[in-house]
């Protein structure tokens, strides 16, 4: 039982952390928002998201920069009216099939998409 006790309170501390990393309060204040208007709050998450940290080092004459890209847990809220269940989900939207999702994108966010290289997101 002590095992499992210890085993339960890493895990918990681990969801913890990646919901702290991945910017949850600040996503779950706009569903709130979004509830408190319409009835309704979407949230997607958490998914895996790549990000960039750059560095900025001095030795002397010369400058380095170093970017180190890193994949971490990321939570997103979505607009509820760019958001679509399927049709066979009835009254819960966990019983359909899947969902469909609405985006936009800039020309930034579509090189960023050819830059995956294929890779399922």
């Amino acid at each position: 039982m002590a095992a499992a006790t210890a085993a339960a309170k890493k895990a918990e501390t681990r969801v913890y952390d990646w919901m702290g990393e991945s910017r949850y309060p600040m996503q779950m204040r706009k569903v709130i928002h979004d509830s408190a208007r319409i009835g309704v709050g979407v949230l997607k998450g958490p998914f895996p998201e790549e990000r960039e940290a750059k560095a900025l080092t001095r030795d002397g004459n010369t400058v380095t920069l170093e970017i180190q890209k890193s994949i971490s847990p990321a939570c997103k809220w979505l607009d509820p009216w760019n958001f679509f269940p399927a049709g066979n989900c009835g009254e819960d939207v966990h019983s359909g099939d899947g969902t469909f999702e609405r985006d936009f994108l800039s020309p930034y966010g579509l090189k960023a998409l050819s830059r995956t290289r294929g890779e399922a997101t």
